[in-house]
């Protein structure tokens, strides 16, 4: 019975460090309305990418480049099953999806932030009528023949916690 309880916490005082221990790995860079945020994920992709000439991306959206919430392919527009249902959850994440693979001047005019989207829904509703909302994007992503050739040279980034080079 003691060295069951003892298990118990040893279990219990080990995910704690574990917790503690990722939670000290968080590095938040800036703060935006008192919130702390997280830049790792675009610093590595700004070091990744960085070299990538955009104006070789025709439509400003570089699938490669964004953190997905949502994978894209399934919402293509060749056929309606179940499994690509579009809700206001799912929307929000295409949405944010898309909005992080904005790599051009002209993709971050075409495509609101999204904490836009409420606002944006709100002032469309009109009083006995459905308002529907639809979300038409093309983006570009790396090919698998380019990665494979030489005309794209991966760098791999850092490790965790290391500092990005300039």
């Amino acid at each position: 019975m003691k060295s069951t309880i003892f298990k118990i916490l040893k279990v219990l005082l080990c995910g704690i460090a574990m917790n503690l221990l990722l939670a000290s790995k968080t590095t938040a860079q800036y703060m935006v309305n008192g919130k702390e945020v997280d830049t790792t994920f675009n610093s590595a992709m700004n070091h990744i990418f960085g070299t990538l000439d955009a104006t070789r991306i025709p439509y400003g959206l570089l699938r490669d480049y964004a953190m997905e919430f949502r994978n894209l392919e399934n919402f293509n527009g060749t056929a309606l099953v179940d499994s690509n249902k579009v809700d206001k959850g799912v929307f929000r994440q295409i949405y944010t999806t898309l909005a992080t693979a904005r790599m051009t001047a002209s993709a971050y005019a075409s495509l609101p932030n999204p904490g836009a989207i409420d606002s944006l829904w709100y002032n469309a509703r009109v009083p006995g009528q459905v308002t529907l909302s639809g979300l038409f994007y093309q983006y570009s992503y790396l090919s698998r023949a380019g990665l494979l050739s030489t005309m794209v040279t991966p760098i791999t980034p850092p490790a965790a916690g290391a500092a990005m080079p300039a």
